[in-house]
């Protein structure tokens, strides 16, 4: 039998979980992504990353960590005109900023399924489902 095969990160919950376990830097993580777009009004993964690297030296966060999360918040991904509020930008750059008048913090983010990266494919009688789900029971029985 092979031993030396690893779950697929979409299974075991990618960037949110580790060892079946909340993964809290993440949630930090999102903290810093939230705090740079606020900060630049507009930014590529690339800006975001960077920012987050230059604000705190120690973080570790890949590239692809700050993509999974960008993924999961309440962001409009534009394309830059180069002028305005994307004067930092390239014209015709893809990049993220604040949602006007959206809700920062409290809507489905507030959940854990606002958070999954699975929740494309989550249904009721799919094979991911909130009955099925082992990370949604977890979360059921925390105090909070």
């Amino acid at each position: 039998m092979a031993t030396d095969f690893q779950p697929s990160a979409e299974i075991t919950g990618g960037t949110w979980y580790h060892d079946g376990r909340l993964h809290t830097d993440a949630v930090t993580a999102r903290r810093c992504c939230q705090a740079q777009v606020e900060g630049l009004g507009a930014a590529t993964v690339q800006m975001i990353h960077h920012g987050i690297l230059k604000d705190d030296p120690r973080a570790v966060y890949t590239i692809d960590k700050i993509r999974d999360i960008i993924k999961t918040m309440v962001l409009e991904e534009v394309k830059s005109t180069g002028t305005g509020e994307f004067t930092a930008l390239r014209a015709s750059t893809m990049c993220y900023r604040q949602v006007t008048g959206a809700p920062q913090g409290g809507t489905m983010e507030g959940i854990l399924c606002g958070v999954c990266p699975r929740i494309d494919v989550c249904s009721p009688e799919g094979v991911i489902s909130p009955s099925t789900c082992v990370y949604y029971k977890k979360w059921l029985q925390m105090d909070f």
